[in-house]
């Protein structure tokens, strides 16, 4: 059977395939991608699958190459496909539950994916592998799958957010009461308020231009999420000392971008704000809060939330290339140019690297 392609414009089947897999999450809405697409990071597509293995959803932003670069290697024509930032990956229901089913519909997907990939033009896929949903299952012969780092997981199910707190995150949680911190929910008409704080933030962090997310941005995922774009605020008597963005699809939330103001810090204002969206979320009966992980494997940022919750959840990603001959092509163009980080998927994007002396 061949490939569906689903377009954000095609709401119908869009949201007919999410169903026909029995799965949501956040990544894979159309207010989520097109706030991508939007920004100009590829056209979203949805590659909506059936056939005798069952259904498959598989959700992607499709990139032009590099312009130069390709005609440096012969051709500008071509394109890539990638994960909107977050996680993805393949979603799948199998005829049945058995290991069996779900290898034989990875497979069949795999190929028909394969196909449309090269009826694009698609050189490379490069895969953000969901940590909470088992997207990358049934694909380690499809991908060359790479294990990151963990990220944290907040189980909704297992008793009280506070008892699965660190004893550094209560005693600090304890401080923020003492100092009087408060925690309001607002609604998406809040999102230039937080945009306040989280720039603030990524100024005073030297954040890279990417993570500069601009007014569109917020304004798309404000009016796309609607009730389930969540602005949260930890308050210090009349100010926000704290801010967060968590953005809310299924029976899960999942905590996308954050601030605060440094002179608070003393106050703890962070550890009441992510304590009270755990205790809504659970409120609400959500099965899951996904806090994510750091920049890096163990870096501050993870160490901080991973004090929240002990549960933990592998992020994955994974590369496959489509078209062998140009992607050699493409990277040895690139290779022209300096040396480039050997590690990094697809080569022909590589970052530069400095030589070694």
């Amino acid at each position: 059977m061949s490939v569906a392609i689903r377009r954000l414009a095609d709401a119908e089947g869009w949201e007919a395939a999410l169903c026909a897999v029995g799965a949501r999450d956040v990544y894979y809405e159309r207010a989520y991608v097109r706030a991508l697409q939007d920004r100009g990071e590829g056209e979203a597509l949805l590659l909506d699958y059936e056939g005798e293995a069952g259904r498959a959803a598989h959700v992607l932003l499709e990139r032009p190459l590099p312009a130069k670069l390709a005609h440096a290697a012969g051709s500008a024509e071509g394109v890539d496909w990638i994960s909107p930032y977050g996680y993805a990956g393949p979603l799948l229901r199998p005829v049945d539950e058995t290991d069996e089913s779900r290898q034989n519909l990875a497979a069949r997907f795999a190929e028909a994916a394969a196909d449309a990939a090269h009826e694009r033009g698609a050189v490379s896929e490069f895969v953000r592998f969901h940590p909470i949903l088992p997207t990358h299952a049934g694909f380690e012969d499809v991908y060359h799958i790479r294990a990151l780092w963990e990220t944290v997981v907040m189980n909704l199910s297992a008793g009280t957010v506070e008892n699965g707190l660190s004893g550094t995150c209560a005693k600090n949680l304890k401080t923020a009461r003492k100092k009087g911190v408060t925690v309001a929910f607002e609604g998406p008409e809040a999102w230039e308020r937080f945009v306040r704080l989280y720039r603030a933030t990524m100024d005073r962090r030297d954040a890279a231009e990417y993570y500069v997310f601009d007014d569109a941005y917020f304004r798309a995922m404000a009016d796309g999420f609607g009730e389930n774009c969540w602005f949260v605020f930890a308050r210090l008597g009349d100010a926000d000392a704290a801010g967060a963005m968590i953005l809310r699809s299924g029976d899960r939330a999942h905590y996308h971008l954050g601030g605060s103001d440094p002179a608070t810090r003393s106050a703890c204002p962070t550890n009441a704000l992510l304590v009270e969206i755990g205790n809504k979320a659970q409120g609400l009966g959500l099965s899951h809060f996904h806090l994510g992980g750091g920049l890096s494997r163990d870096d501050g940022l993870f160490r901080f939330k991973a004090g929240f919750a002990p549960g933990r959840a592998t992020f994955r990603i994974g590369g496959r290339v489509f078209d062998r001959e140009r992607y050699d092509e493409l990277t040895a163009a690139h290779r022209r140019g300096g040396d480039i980080d050997d590690g990094f998927f697809p080569a022909y994007r590589a970052p530069r690297v400095e030589r070694k002396l």
